[in-house]
């Protein structure tokens, strides 16, 4: 069914989200195995996905050299958060609204703190 599934994550409603690596999409699977492709050919190799209820959406990584980390909304409009990392991998959204990012490509882990992510997605929102 899938060309490489990497990421997966599950919103509060229970519906799954799986970055498809091959096809660079993410894809929605219902409770009820409705299948929706929420994003298609906007990403290039997604890897990383998590959902973060306080943003309500998603975070995801692109395992490329210059790889970038996108915050997509359930309707599938994209917000690009960081550009150019070196091979993102892991993504997670702390209880407190902070985005951590794994990058592979310089061994480090980064964090967006809340106040910055939140100026990021209310700009690009407007």
């Amino acid at each position: 069914m899938f060309n490489r599934p990497e990421g997966i994550a599950i919103d509060d409603e229970d519906n799954l989200y799986v970055n498809v690596t091959k096809a660079n999409q993410i894809v929605r699977i219902t409770p009820n195995q409705e299948t929706t492709v929420l994003v298609d050919g906007k990403l290039n190799q997604p890897d990383g996905i998590c959902y973060c209820k306080d943003y309500n959406g998603l975070f995801v990584t692109e395992d490329q050299k210059k790889g970038n980390v996108f915050y997509v909304r359930l309707d599938g409009s994209m917000t690009t958060i960081i550009k150019n990392l070196n091979e993102p991998q892991g993504v997670v959204c702390d209880k407190h609204k902070n985005l951590y990012i794994s990058e592979q490509g310089k061994d480090r882990i980064l964090k967006i703190a809340a106040k910055k992510l939140d100026k990021i997605i209310n700009h690009q929102k407007n």
